[in-house]
């Protein structure tokens, strides 16, 4: 959601509060790791840099079971340097914390080494290290394996909005960690004012055109991919995934400041928003706490039963439980500092009735999606206090957890359960 259709959002409500009474309340030789150098010795040994940091800029990025089964390891731009000696590589055992030999193929070209057939049975980061006959000193790579990357945009959002836009954002994170767009993340678009059952058709056929693309360029037709997603674009996604067959391509959805359920704040205003700009009825239409998108989603008998099981699913959300009055207006300006006094609109699961029942505000929110709508059963739920929904995007401690899931999709976090929403928990909930 765009900055300017949040402002737009919440003035309408404050108009509804006003006139209409809206409800209140990381063999040969071994090496010993070292400094952080690129190319040393120590003890006449030959050592590679050591594994500092999860975020350095890694020297190569390849995914599980390929598609880049053939590596190429640089470290000499001079032929001489490297003339008619073979090349000796070793990977850094994370299970033994051993070296092994790997076999390669040497070749004359300056420097440069390929190796074929490598098979990791999961995803992480190795630790290579390159080597000659010979007193020349070698070179050490890291290698992170994992899945390529889909980042689909919210409503009403453009994907340079939400991925590329102010200085700390999702594609420059990803870009200085190493992963090349086109190639190693791709970047989804659709009409942000339309329905997101139709961009779930249209992201199915993206994901159809990259598997097209892994295997006319690297003959790899296994490919599955990790997916980011913001605000709608959960909606989008969910339905791609649990309800057209998607979950075989994905491994892994992780979901930031997701609308899984619907926005309680889009239950409340979408008439008059309508009258304001037509464009927004029909995103408003779905995005709603009751809607046939969500509900669709919510209905465990369909399909497989709901969420799909071969699937991570990670909830990323803010929250202002430091009841800071002006959360929100790096969001919307001053109409969420008047009208949301902190808070965000919030649904009673399974509530039914009138919305002076159902509906309440709550600091367990990001501004326009209350955590209580992004969670999802059996989920990582990872929560950061003092983050507005636009603001998730654009902060550097999220899009560090965000490449922490990306290169370890199957480890596990911290799961919360649905009463962690409610009375006496959340204390703005009913009761």
């Amino acid at each position: 959601m765009s900055k300017k259709v949040a402002s737009l959002l919440l003035a309408s409500l404050f108009v509804l509060t006003v006139f209409g009474g809206v409800v209140s309340a990381a063999g040969e030789v071994r090496p010993q790791i070292s400094s952080h150098s690129k190319s040393f010795t120590v003890g006449g040994e030959h050592a590679p840099r050591s594994l500092q940091s999860q975020h350095e800029k890694w020297d190569k990025i390849a995914f599980v079971n390929g598609p880049f089964n053939i590596f190429e390891l640089f470290w000499s731009h001079d032929p001489a340097y490297f003339s008619n000696k073979p090349a000796v590589l070793y990977r850094l055992n994370p299970a033994t914390s051993q070296w092994e030999h790997i076999q390669v193929k040497y070749t004359t070209a300056a420097g440069r080494v390929e190796f074929y057939g490598l098979k990791e049975d999961k995803p992480g980061i190795y630790d290579y290290i390159v080597s000659c006959r010979g007193n020349h000193p070698p070179n050490s790579a890291k290698i992170l394996i994992t899945y390529p990357v889909i980042l689909v945009h919210g409503w009403h959002e453009s994907a340079e909005e939400t991925w590329s836009s102010q200085n700390v954002n999702m594609e420059r994170e990803l870009d200085s960690a190493g992963f090349v767009k086109g190639i190693h993340y791709f970047v989804f678009t659709y009409d942000g004012f339309g329905d997101p059952r139709t961009a779930a058709d249209g992201l199915q056929n993206f994901i159809k055109e990259k598997k097209v693309f892994f295997h006319d360029q690297y003959q790899y037709d296994d490919s599955k991919f990790t997916i980011v997603c913001h605000s709608m674009g959960a909606l989008v996604t969910r339905w791609c995934i649990e309800r057209e067959g998607g979950a075989e391509n994905v491994v892994q959805w992780i979901g930031i400041g997701p609308t899984s359920h619907g926005s309680a704040l889009d239950d409340l205003a979408p008439d008059l928003l309508f009258i304001f700009n037509p464009l927004t009825s029909k995103p408003f239409e779905q995005t709603r706490t009751d809607s046939d998108t969500v509900k669709g989603l919510d209905d465990p008998n369909f399909g497989a039963k709901g969420l799909a099981h071969n699937v991570t699913y990670r909830v990323i959300v803010g929250n202002n439980t430091n009841n800071v009055k002006g959360f929100g207006y790096d969001m919307a300006g001053l109409p969420a500092v008047i009208f949301l006094n902190g808070k965000t609109w919030a649904r009673l699961p399974g509530c039914t009735g009138p919305s002076q029942r159902c509906h309440y505000r709550t600091l367990r929110g990001d501004g326009l999606v209350a955590n209580v709508q992004s969670w999802i059963d059996c989920a990582d739920f990872q929560s950061f206090t003092g983050l507005s929904h636009l603001g998730l995007n654009h902060n550097r401690t999220v899009i560090n957890y965000v490449l922490r899931c990306i290169e370890n999709p199957n480890t596990r976090g911290q799961k919360v359960g649905l009463d962690n929403f409610l009375y006496p928990n959340d204390p703005d909930a009913p009761h």
